[in-house]
């Protein structure tokens, strides 16, 4: 977590299953299904950070004792500016910015182009055998239009209908610093839940995502 100024990147790729809030009316699924995550930004010598980071996926979702299938499309994308610091034997980072998301419910509803705030956090302990913990956290408010997703113009009767929803996430994990070609890189190991809340006013069915990922990063 020590200021290394330059441009870095990382990769990241989660294994998540789908938890929904109404299993017996929205369907439930078994698998594991593989979603990326692409971060790129830039951080000087004093710690301050200028990154922007995108995430997709997709899942489907069966209806118990039926044929029915919903299909999940998760997708986002950050503009923030973040803050290193040290307290104690941890180091740690604060973040804010702006959040872009669409979530799609194929046979319910679609947020399209949502716009709102996201602040997020990251502490990390210290390094032993070149192993350091870490755990980080975000939270979104995102706002929008939300249409029908299988056709028509609106969820009420109105010709548009404004909403907003939830996304909060948490990472619980071990980084491994490596030296790659002379630059300095790391990969990481991690469990991941995501929680999508608040789709509708009416409706309380939101969804979970609960799983394991792994990163590669590095600074050029």
């Amino acid at each position: 977590m020590r200021p290394c100024g330059g441009i870095f990147a990382e990769y990241q790729n989660v294994w998540l299953r789908p938890q929904l809030s109404e299993p017996e009316s929205g369907g439930s699924t078994t698998e594991y299904l593989s979603g990326q995550r692409f971060i790129f930004g830039h951080i000087n010598s004093c710690g301050n950070i200028w990154r922007g980071r995108y995430f997709n996926y997709a899942a489907t979702t069966l209806t118990p004792n039926s044929s029915v299938s919903s299909v999940f499309n998760l997708e986002y994308a950050d503009f923030e500016r973040a803050r290193r610091f040290s307290l104690g034997s941890l180091y740690g980072e604060l973040s804010a910015g702006l959040r872009w998301a669409q979530w799609e419910e194929s046979t319910d509803y679609l947020y399209t182009d949502t716009i709102g705030p996201v602040l997020g956090g990251e502490i990390r302990g210290r390094s032993i055998f070149n192993l350091t913990t870490f755990a980080a956290a975000r939270h979104s408010i995102q706002f929008g239009e939300v249409q029908n997703a299988t056709g028509g113009t609106s969820i009420s009767t109105s010709s548009r209908q404004f909403g907003s929803f939830s996304i909060s996430e948490m990472q619980l994990g071990v980084i491994r610093n490596i030296n790659l070609f002379g630059r300095s890189s790391f990969v990481k190991g991690f469990f991941e839940a995501q929680y999508w809340a608040g789709p509708q006013n009416d409706d309380s069915q939101n969804l979970g995502l609960v799983g394991l990922g792994a990163a590669f990063g590095t600074t050029f």
